[in-house]
């Protein structure tokens, strides 16, 4: 017995645009935010990367994901945003 899958004809070339703004005024404070499309999935995605080092062993760490729809998806598909807090306590002995 055989499966057979057939595709819909179209384009499938998957192409990617990518956007990253860097900042890091020292070496305790650094952030980012990336933005990429893909034309086959019509999706644009952000995130938001902030770390903050007060001290050696002591860091904050914030990140926020953002992911969106264009295209003739953009109203029939949740937009999703997820975002996480991070605090980093390092103990020494």
């Amino acid at each position: 017995m055989r499966n057979a899958i057939r595709f819909d004809e179209g384009r499938f070339t998957v192409r990617t645009a990518t956007l990253r703004i860097d900042h890091a005024p020292s070496t305790q404070l650094a952030g980012s935010l990336p933005l990429q499309w893909a034309n086959v999935s019509h999706e644009l995605g952000a995130s938001g990367r902030l770390r903050w080092q007060w001290q050696p062993g002591r860091e904050l760490l914030f990140y926020v994901d953002r992911l969106g729809y264009t295209g003739e998806q953009r109203d029939t598909l949740p937009d999703q945003t997820r975002a996480l807090l991070k605090l980093v306590w390092t103990l020494e002995r």
